[in-house]
């Protein structure tokens, strides 16, 4: 009984403190507008109403004691900010911007005896005066549309300072700020998609490497790239913060039909390599992009949605080199690699891009929002692993395979202002990613059929083992050799690939 007193005063403790003090925190998928209000004399001004207005509808606060007010949770964006108190002329600010995980100070000043309304455009001040990190935030609608760099979210990093090429780790995996392309953090709309086992961006095998994000521009409205002194709460990320929001809904309908095409003749020639065991050469590409979008109210102010589709397929050639055996032990003219004989093999990978959103204010300060995006791509039967022309079997399926990778991503969050000092945000989110390859042919089970097909999952590869273990054989005299359970395998136990 105590100790039940002692938690219950703790907790109250814990709540007053949170009421008496300033909120401090930062909105991970929004920005704060904050400032003091003072007249022509420098002295505050309490009790002033300030509303601010944008694509979702009107906010507004109340100005406390010492004249300042905080206004939290709003999307990055353009808003109208209007200030009014008795016996001061009103105030009208436009053009101000918001920007996500910043607090945007906007100091005003009002007029005495006065009565007209006062217009003013102008931005306020983008230096966030009470945070200690570094960084570049791109508002991907104003930006993306005029700059000629690609369509997935990682092609925005690039643009920030100290942000460089990771090398070879992987596709998307830049380095931030002289850390390798590891050791970054990927958060869109607050949902973490970082690869936990490498340290990448999005999907990873330890044969294909990083195969990056299939997440497009198309539904993001906001990047943040931090490089350095960002906040305790992104720990686990000593390179640099990833940090974007999905595009909401807004008061206004709109939507968007987009087609990209890409050419063979639309790229430069590869350079060609040779090598004495015979190098696999690129030969060409293809890619087609496909986007789709529509947002608005469903209720005005109140509910809003957005959704999005965008299919992209690429289709990549490979040739490897006709390199003759040693004709010490083959005929002159056989190849080392059927392959070469057969041309340009192609690769061809599609990713399923989508986000969805919906928006609902039960009232000006409470806020509730269902977010779902995501990249479940397939690679379709065929030299998925270029290595596969390599193979002596090429022409019966050996070294191809069908790849699935990706994944889908849902998040459920919660934004409440209670007082002008205690703010509450709550998100349960969920990072669902997958890697499963399928070979064309069973290579990994002594004796089976040639063209029979095996998934690399832990299931499959146990079912495969068994039908090789009870497979009768032959001994040296043709009569049936021992049972299989007596004998020991002369092989090992074929691998598993897991996500």
């Amino acid at each position: 009984m105590q100790r039940r007193t002692i938690f219950v005063g703790l907790l109250v403790l814990v709540v007053l403190a949170a009421l008496a003090l300033p909120a401090f925190g930062q909105e991970t998928t929004s920005g704060t507008l904050e400032g003091k209000v003072t007249d022509d004399k420098g002295a505050s001004v309490p009790g002033a109403t300030v509303s601010v207005t944008g694509a979702q509808g009107l906010q507004a606060a109340r100005t406390g004691a010492d004249g300042r007010f905080s206004i939290p949770f709003l999307k990055g964006g353009k808003y109208e900010v209007k200030v009014e108190s008795p016996g001061y002329a009103t105030i009208v600010l436009k053009d101000v911007e918001v920007q996500i995980n910043r607090r945007t100070q906007l100091p005003i000043q009002l007029s005495t005896g006065k009565v007209e309304t006062v217009s003013v455009t102008g931005e306020a001040p983008l230096i966030d005066t009470k945070s200690t990190s570094i960084g570049t935030n791109i508002k991907i609608s104003d930006f993306v549309a005029g700059v000629p760099i690609g369509r997935t979210y990682s092609d925005t990093f690039a643009v920030a300072p100290g942000v460089t090429s990771g090398g070879g780790t992987g596709a998307g995996n830049y380095s931030v700020s002289g850390a390798s392309g590891l050791e970054n953090q990927y958060i869109i709309d607050g949902v973490n998609i970082t690869n936990t086992g490498y340290g990448g961006i999005g999907s990873y095998n330890i044969v294909y490497g990083s195969l990056g994000t299939g997440v497009t521009t198309d539904f993001l409205d906001e990047v943040q790239v931090k490089t350095g002194g960002f906040e305790p709460e992104y720990g686990g990320a000593t390179g640099g913060v990833l940090n974007t929001t999905v595009k909401s809904g807004t008061n206004d309908f709109s939507g968007s039909v987009n087609l990209f095409y890409t050419p063979r003749s639309g790229y430069s020639s590869y350079k060609q390599v040779t090598s004495s065991v015979g190098a696999i050469n690129a030969e060409d590409n293809e890619t087609t992009d496909i986007g789709l979008s529509v947002g608005g109210p469903i209720i005005k102010d109140t509910l809003f949605y957005f959704a999005a589709f965008n299919p992209v397929r690429h289709k990549d050639r490979f040739t490897i080199e006709d390199t003759q055996f040693d004709s010490r032990f083959a005929p002159a003219s056989s190849s080392t690699f059927p392959a070469s004989d057969l041309g340009p093999q192609e690769r061809t990978r599609t990713s399923y891009n989508w986000a969805a959103k919906l928006t609902w204010y039960a009232n000006p300060n409470h806020r509730v929002e269902f977010t779902g995006f995501g990249d479940p791509s397939t690679g379709d039967k065929g030299p998925q692993n270029s290595a596969a022309l390599r193979y002596l079997d090429y022409s019966a399926g050996g070294g191809q395979s069908k790849i699935e990778y990706g994944g889908n991503n849902y998040a459920v969050k919660y934004n409440g202002v209670f007082t002008p000092n205690f703010f509450a945000e709550v998100q349960v989110s969920r990072h669902d990613a997958k890697f499963r390859e399928t070979p064309s042919l069973n290579q990994t089970a002594f004796g089976t059929a040639a063209n029979s097909s095996a998934s690399f999952s832990r299931s499959s590869s146990r079912a495969l083992s068994t039908a090789w273990a009870t497979r009768p054989r032959r001994g040296p005299s043709g009569s049936p050799a021992a049972p299989a359970s007596s004998r020991t395998p002369t092989t090992s136990t074929p691998p598993t690939a897991r996500s």
